[in-house]
């Protein structure tokens, strides 16, 4: 990016106006595509699971699927009882 606002800059001297203008916008569309296919590309989505059949869950979505679960253990927040297995599972 700083290597285009070199050149255009020294190019705003040599050339007509009218083209730096369309160089600075064509900088510009294609710099917008590129980060978004490149940040769509890289987009995420996580699911948090609560289950009395956390384990066998995690089980089937690390082997049959080939998902990442992260088991987390529980803890009420109403009554703060702590949940002897784990319940919940985050997965990406």
């Amino acid at each position: 990016m700083v290597f285009n606002i070199l050149i255009l800059s020294v190019s705003a001297f040599l050339f007509p106006a009218e083209i730096v203008l369309y160089s600075i916008l064509c900088a510009l569309v294609t710099m917008l595509a590129t980060n978004s296919v490149f940040h769509g590309l890289n987009e995420r989505a996580a699911i948090l699971i609560i289950s009395e059949k956390a384990p066998d869950l995690a089980d089937i979505l690390t082997l049959k699927y080939r998902f990442g679960v992260t088991r987390l253990l529980g803890q009420g927040g109403y009554q703060d009882t702590r949940l002897i297995k784990p319940r919940m599972l985050l997965t990406t």
